[in-house]
């Protein structure tokens, strides 16, 4: 019988009504066999085939269950099929591998900066990335803002590097509608953040994002950022589209 949707992890299994010591599994793929260790346990009648590797996705599978011929197995054969594979999930960035101009303003108080956008699709942002000048040496807070001032998730920024684009993921995706516009900004404790001057002055559009004219803003607080700009502070949003 096809059992179907199996995890490739699963190991295969069978119960015994009666104690057969010499019971042992063996596994195929078409006419080729897996290699594997097949086990059994008395205390429990089981018998049990684990894979060398993990199974393969969509892939049917025939067991064979045998014995040294002292006892009889009724139906000792069975298929099952693997799961497909889960799909590929693109995501994707407001400013890709572009780098600034001006990587750290001499600005040396706290303040968060950020960029307004609207996606033509639905999808996930997975996290919030910023582009870090050797002078940006603060502490950073990653945050995703609602136009109308209501603030949809924050994150903190670990592990980062000297200087180049840094990443931090949230716990929990946030789903975004298309049309919608959010911001998404950074706090740096000491400021110096990366900006490009009037480079966002008019409508910019990239891939699924539309950024608005006067495209950014900023605060000295870690409060929503409503003040607008025409600079760009080289803040993104990692976004997986639903397509």
């Amino acid at each position: 019988m096809d059992e179907g949707d199996v995890a490739p992890t699963t190991l295969v299994t069978v119960a015994l009504e009666t104690d057969v010591p010499s019971a042992t599994l063996s596994l195929l793929a078409a006419t080729v066999n897996v290699p594997g260790i097949s086990a059994y346990d008395p205390a429990t009648r089981t018998v049990t085939f684990t894979p060398a590797e993990p199974l393969a996705w969509s892939t049917t599978y025939t067991a064979t269950l045998v014995s040294d011929g002292t006892a009889t197995i009724t139906d000792p054969t069975w298929s099952f099929t693997t799961v497909a594979a889960p799909p590929v999930v693109d995501v994707t960035t407001i400013f890709g591998d572009a780098t600034p101009q001006n990587a750290w303003w001499d600005d040396p108080d706290g303040v968060q900066v950020a960029t307004r956008f609207t996606v033509d699709v639905a999808g996930s942002v997975t996290g919030i990335r910023f582009y870090k000048g050797a002078a940006n040496t603060g502490q950073h807070t990653g945050y995703l803002w609602s136009a109308d001032g209501t603030k949809l998730a924050d994150v903190e920024f670990t592990d980062e590097t000297a200087d180049a684009w840094q990443t931090a993921t949230f716990t929990t995706p946030i789903s975004l509608q298309p049309g919608v516009e959010y911001r998404v900004g950074l706090y740096s404790t000491t400021g110096r953040y990366a900006v490009d001057l009037g480079t966002l002055a008019a409508e910019t559009t990239s891939g699924h994002f539309t950024i608005p004219a006067s495209g950014s803003s900023w605060v000295y607080s870690r409060e929503f950022p409503g003040n607008p700009s025409t600079n760009n502070y080289w803040v993104d949003v990692i976004f997986a589209p639903v397509e």
